[in-house]
């Protein structure tokens, strides 16, 4: 027993003596395991990183071929609609055709060949085609009147009060206000009415338009031609 305590005894000398010594070996012990665990979890971190920066790459990649064919089916979907234009005038064959969406007038042109007398000065070729619209090409003998930048053809060799008459399938709202007696409102309705019921046959067809009674229709009569 004397012995143990003896051995008890010289223990505890020596860590009080040393024992600043053994705090410092723990603390650097403690550091250095830190340190390898620090290490060996640092090449999973990275590989996670770059594992994260692949699949976002990846998705990039797969969003960026959604919108590629999503933009080529729409440019396909749009060749393939049809739109439906009345070509009339100085034409080789005026008729109505149906035409791709995205063709202009141009195309249309083309396809219904313009007479040697036709005059398509005043005509946008580029403008792109809208369904049901009905366009009419002059002849070189028609006058133009301008409305506001829009043009439209009248017969030469009608002419009341100082004007020419207005044809009404192809008359446009700036045109029809010009008219005394017509307003905004007015020119719609007519407007309206040929695209419900299809070119005016008769200047007399105004008489059915909301709004021209008798007494109104004397009145805008000497105004029109069809």
């Amino acid at each position: 027993m004397s012995f143990l305590f003896q051995w008890k005894q010289q223990l505890i000398n020596i860590f009080t003596r040393w024992k600043y010594y053994f705090l410092i070996a723990l603390a650097c012990i403690i550091l250095l395991i830190g340190y390898f665990v620090f290490q060996m979890h640092q090449p999973s971190a990275n590989m996670d990183n770059d594992g994260a920066a692949l699949i976002d790459n990846d998705q990039q990649q797969n969003s960026n071929v959604k919108e590629s064919k999503d933009q080529k089916g729409k440019a396909s979907d749009s060749q393939k609609r049809t739109v439906f234009v009345d070509l009339k005038g100085a034409v080789e064959h005026p008729d109505v055709y149906e035409m791709p969406s995205t063709a202009r007038v141009n195309d249309l042109i083309k396809k219904a060949k313009l007479k040697s007398n036709a005059d398509i000065s005043h005509i946008n070729l580029s403008e792109k085609l809208v369904d049901q619209k009905m366009i009419y090409i002059p002849t070189k003998n028609e006058q133009y009147v301008s409305t506001n930048n829009n043009q439209q053809p009248t017969n030469s060799n009608e002419t009341i009060q100082g004007q020419s008459q207005i044809n009404l399938n192809t008359a446009n709202e700036a045109s029809l206000t010009k008219v005394p007696g017509i307003g905004p409102s007015k020119a719609k309705e007519i407007l309206n009415y040929k695209e419900q019921h299809g070119q005016f046959t008769s200047v007399d067809e105004l008489k059915k338009i909301k709004g021209i009674g008798e007494k109104t229709f004397e009145k805008l009569k000497q105004y029109f031609t069809v």
